[in-house]
């Protein structure tokens, strides 16, 4: 038997650990003391070895990893639902101020996307083909064409770069 020069604890043949370091204290028995003044039980040193757990430092730093992405998961979903939900209810005071309105065949649709994507600009997209709710949307802006964007309070019919750019500039978007 082995006891702790510490808190005196004595270890048992079913403790974990190689029986290195206290189970109840958590000290190594070389770094507390010299090796004489640790007591053994001569006797029970015969009786079957305690059952060795591998517990060390990688199971804390695993265990911390999964915490950190974990925590890291969370923040990017409600991160992610809080965009959205400004942009669904269409605020133009929203983080992301820019609302597009466009149909996959439009070509100034798609370079008005890209124009926005190649400056990092977020924006919300209505696709008027597919969307019930950006159809209606459409229409009660009275919308004749697309693309239809809005930049904050500006309303642009069609896609003219220099207008875009000015509008974002407004915003201090760009």
């Amino acid at each position: 038997m082995i006891r702790c020069p510490k808190c005196h604890y004595v270890r048992k043949p079913n403790d974990y650990g190689t029986g290195l370091e206290c189970p109840k204290c958590g000290i190594v028995y070389k770094k507390y003391a010299p090796r004489e003044s640790v007591s053994h039980d001569h006797n029970d040193m015969d009786s079957t070895p305690a059952p060795i757990h591998k517990t060390g430092r990688w199971v804390k730093r695993v265990s911390l990893l999964l915490g950190l992405i974990c925590i890291l998961s969370i923040f990017s979903v409600w991160k992610y639902q809080y965009k959205q939900s400004d942009h669904e209810e269409g605020n133009p005071n929203s983080p992301t101020s820019i609302i597009i309105y466009t149909t996959p065949q439009c070509k100034y649709c798609n370079l008005a996307k890209s124009f926005l994507r190649k400056h990092h600009i977020d924006y919300f997209e209505y696709d008027i083909s597919s969307s019930e709710e950006g159809l209606r949307r459409f229409r009660e802006l009275n919308g004749r064409g697309v693309p239809l964007i809005f930049v904050g309070e500006t309303r642009m019919d069609g896609y003219n770069e220099r207008a875009l750019r000015s509008a974002l500039e407004q915003e201090g978007l760009l």
